[in-house]
Parts: C-alpha cells; sequence; structure tokens
C-alpha cells in the first residue's frame, strides 16, 4: 500500500471504530435500561448479552484503531450486528396509532 492508500484507510478505520465505540458509551451509560430493553425484545440472558456486545464493541473499536487483524475483527463485528439487527431494529421503526 501506498501512503496515501495507508492513510485514507486508518481514517476509514477510526471512522468505523468510533461508531462502535460510541454505541458501546451509551450502553454502558444505562446498562439497567439497556438490559431491560434487551429483555423485551425477548432475548435470553440480558445481563450476559449486554456484557458480550458491549465487550465485542470496545475491543473491536479499540483493535480496528490499532490495525490489528482488522479483516477479522471487522466481520466479527459485522455479524454480531447482523445478527443484533433484526432484534433492535423494532425501536426505530414507527409504531401504528388507531
Amino acid at each position: 500500500m501506498t501512503k496515501q492508500t495507508d492513510t485514507v484507510a486508518l481514517i476509514g478505520r477510526i471512522f468505523l471504530a468510533v461508531l462502535f465505540l460510541l454505541s458501546a458509551s451509551a450502553s454502558s451509560r444505562r446498562p439497567a435500561a439497556t438490559q431491560a430493553y434487551i429483555a423485551a425484545m425477548g432475548l435470553p440472558a440480558p445481563t450476559l448479552a449486554y456484557l458480550g456486545s458491549t465487550a465485542v464493541e470496545v475491543i473491536g473499536g479499540v483493535l480496528l484503531i490499532v490495525g490489528f487483524r482488522v479483516r477479522p475483527v471487522a466481520l466479527g463485528m459485522g455479524r454480531l450486528h447482523a445478527a443484533d439487527g433484526p432484534c433492535s431494529s423494532t425501536a426505530i421503526l414507527p409504531t401504528r396509532t388507531r
């Protein structure tokens, strides 16, 4: 890679990592509410799911910034959020009122 390509890749990794770190920060500010939301979505073991998800977001975000094994880390985080998406996307969908 050239120096310019390396710089662009670093900037992209930082932007991607910031999304995960902000998500972890938001959920860790109110752990009880986050766990209650996970339980309301019908997922088993909300405490374990909360701790696991937050740990993956923090560790994965840091690894992306550092540049350690970027492809496997990004793939793993993508899988986490692909599995998480159908559960959490109901919060952003508008509800119908009659």
